[in-house]
């Protein structure tokens, strides 16, 4: 499928912005109880530190019209060091708070209260075990046991299983529920590991993307990669995600500004290819949760939002269609996807889905290194 050319778009009226005291590094959001957190960095001067903006998303109460979230700061809390990546993990309403940062250490905070209440997060405990910058993080819903099937948990719980990953070259597994040591560590790129996922779909697998232009899939079992790719031309491999209800589908963004998906059954680009080209190095990348969307942003301040080349799979809908109807019905769903564009005031750090409305509406979060952190009205999943 070729790529559609991405409309220009400005920037809605109807936004919901927050601004940040710090640069906004990374994002994530807790949608049992609409909680968004953003990590920040102060890195000017010689000494760098960080901060955890705690905010809400509720969604809005117009269910007919594209409004975005209205977004609202509950909490700052200072942090010793740069932040690098957050996560939220554990129970419903009293999740876990994670913070990744430059000192090599993962922070855990405990919130408490609920949907009614301000989530004032207490130091519960730190992760030791990188030796140099942590890069990014990504929990899962439960470490699988092999010969098990993997049940999602309920009630929208973000479970304990942590994969962490480093400039020291390495990846690592936590159990955040047993131990504050890390259960495995894989080092099987050359050099500093940029962003690790766990897959959506396989309990045991996960995917990598690092500086030496790797794009690597693993299994929790295995010592070794399962497969991989390396970019041509010295390219990195900057960003990763992987597929919401796709095991096999990896979507890596590089150095070069181009945004990829690729079937991991065969290690080949997948129908299409390329998702969308950005001017300069891409920053960030998410899936949209439907799957048939992928937000990217980049170093030259562009945000698009473009169709998946992965939902005009073929294999998939036949063995699928008497569920979910036929291929043809999602080819058109999938055709119906507009690619946008958008110019920010500074590049995105990062891009998160939230839920925007009752129905099931999504809108797009993003954090702008000219210190804000976007809900936007033009960017919107009805």
């Amino acid at each position: 499928m070729e790529s559609e050319e991405p409309v220009d778009t400005q920037r809605y009226p109807g936004d919901s912005v927050i601004s940040t005291e710090m640069f906004p590094d990374s994002l994530a959001v807790f949608e049992p109880c609409s909680y968004v957190v953003v990590g920040c960095s102060a890195i000017a001067g010689n000494h760098w530190c960080g901060q955890l903006v705690l905010a809400t998303s509720p969604p809005s109460s117009e269910t007919k019209k594209k409004s975005p979230p209205k977004l609202s700061i509950i909490q700052k809390v200072n942090h010793v060091t740069g932040i690098t990546d957050v996560e939220f993990a554990g129970r419903t309403k009293t999740p876990l708070l994670l913070a990744s940062g430059d000192n090599g250490v993962i922070q855990c905070w405990q919130t408490a209260g609920g949907e009614q209440d301000p989530i004032v997060p207490n130091p519960a405990c730190a992760l030791h075990g990188h030796g140099d910058i942590i890069s990014s993080l990504s929990v899962a819903r439960s470490i699988g046991a092999e010969g098990e099937t993997e049940k999602k948990q309920s009630g929208g719980d973000c479970g304990t299983a942590l994969l962490s990953s480093s400039w020291d070259r390495t990846i690592k597994l936590w159990d955040l529920a047993t131990s504050a040591v890390a259960v495995s560590t894989w080092s099987g790129h050359p050099d500093q590991v940029n962003r690790v996922k766990w897959n959506a779909i396989d309990p045991f697998a996960f995917a990598s993307g690092g500086k030496g232009g790797y794009v690597l899939c693993w299994d929790t079992r295995q010592k070794d990669p399962t497969g991989g790719l390396r970019l041509s031309d010295g390219f990195e491999c900057t960003t990763i995600d992987t597929h919401p209800s796709l095991a096999h589908a990896v979507l890596y963004g590089s150095s070069e500004g181009v945004v990829r998906e690729v079937d991991t059954r065969v290690w080949k680009p997948a129908e299409g290819g390329v998702v969308t080209t950005h001017g300069e190095a891409v920053t960030c990348l998410r899936y949209s949760p439907d799957g048939e969307r992928v937000a990217s942003a980049a170093e030259d301040r562009t945000l698009v939002v473009s169709p998946s080349t992965v939902a005009t799979y073929e294999e998939d809908t036949k063995k699928s269609s008497e569920a979910a109807g036929s291929s043809s019905e999602k080819n058109k769903t999938t055709a119906a996807v507009v690619p946008c564009r958008t110019t920010l005031s500074d590049f995105a750090s990062a891009v998160e889905w939230t839920r925007s409305s009752p129905d099931g509406a999504w809108s797009l979060l993003s954090s702008c290194w000219d210190k804000s952190v976007r809900a936007h009205g033009n960017f919107s999943i009805a």
